[in-house]
């Protein structure tokens, strides 16, 4: 028999459904009674809208009643949302972060050439431009020529090999033609030294004093050297010269190094650097002295590198 509080909810009329609706009829088996409660009705689970679940979200508590459920998750789990359900909300319409490394402002303040510093670079390039264009008309109108050189005395004294070692003092005039029409020659740092067979290897050397030619004129160098410590010829070297000496011509060497300059006037100047290299200076000795000179006494040509 059912009890009073299940006669009260069996009276009770069931949501969504219509009070004179004829009610549906009892199972044929008669096992229902009129006092149990109907079955519930699904068309309040059809009606219920989708954002209310009526099962709350693992890990979340229930919804209190009368408040809406909470925001599902941001997508992607992670707690870098910032309590927004869609992650980091979007950056509000011309806001542009400072710290992105690849933001550049839309706007550059046009860099400022003052118009005094354009002008003086402007002159400086036009000042190094005419100098260039200037030296370059004037050496093909002036037609720098190289200076000549020439042995014309070449003598040496108590000359003789001892111990692997040559002895001896030398003496050369050498003389230096001005062949330029226009053009004053300017000759300083002036060596001269006395080498046999190889250059690198010289004998002795002397330090000159500068001088200095006109248009047209030629001038002399007067070198005297002695004997030094230091480079010496090589073993093989002086075995070759003690022969020529004792068949009583040695060939010697003379060689020159100097800077100079070619000036016209005031105003136009070209530096240079020269080399130069006299051979073949056959010095003939008498007897076993060791004085001798050289042999057929015409000037010798030298080579200039410059």
């Amino acid at each position: 028999m059912a009890s009073p509080s299940d006669r009260h909810h069996a009276e009770r009329p069931k949501p969504y459904e219509d009070e004179n609706q004829p009610k549906p009829s009892p199972p044929p088996d008669g096992n229902h009674s009129s006092g149990s409660p109907p079955p519930p009705s699904t068309r309040q689970q059809d009606t219920a809208p989708n954002n209310y679940p009526h099962q709350p979200l693992p890990g979340y508590p229930p919804p209190v009643m009368g408040y809406p459920p909470p925001y599902p998750p941001p997508h992607g789990g992670g707690g870098g949302g910032g309590g927004y359900p869609y992650g980091t909300p979007p950056p509000h319409v011309g806001y542009y972060p400072t710290n992105n490394p690849n933001y550049y402002p839309s706007q550059v303040p046009p860099q400022r050439t003052s118009g005094f510093a354009r002008g003086i670079l402007a002159a400086l390039i036009f000042l190094v431009v005419a100098s260039c264009t200037i030296s370059v008309i004037m050496y093909i109108v002036l037609r720098p020529q190289i200076p000549e050189f020439h042995v014309t005395a070449f003598s040496v004294t108590n000359f003789n090999i001892s111990n692997s070692v040559p002895m001896g003092s030398w003496d050369a005039n050498v003389t230096v033609d001005n062949k330029n029409q226009k053009l004053k020659a300017y000759f300083e740092r002036i060596q001269s030294y006395v080498y046999y067979d190889d250059p690198r290897t010289f004998l002795s050397w002397s330090t000159e004093p500068a001088f200095s030619l006109e248009r047209k004129t030629s001038g002399v160098i007067h070198a005297q050297m002695t004997t030094i410590d230091g480079e010496q010829p090589s073993s093989v070297a002086l075995e070759e010269m003690d022969e020529e000496r004792r068949k009583g011509t040695v060939v010697f060497g003379l060689g020159l190094g100097l800077m100079g300059t070619f000036k016209s006037g005031w105003w136009w100047t070209s530096h240079f650097g020269m080399r130069i290299y006299c051979d073949g200076l056959d010095v003939g000795f008498v007897g076993a002295s060791g004085t001798g000179s050289l042999r057929g006494g015409n000037p010798r040509q030298c080579v200039v590198y410059v």
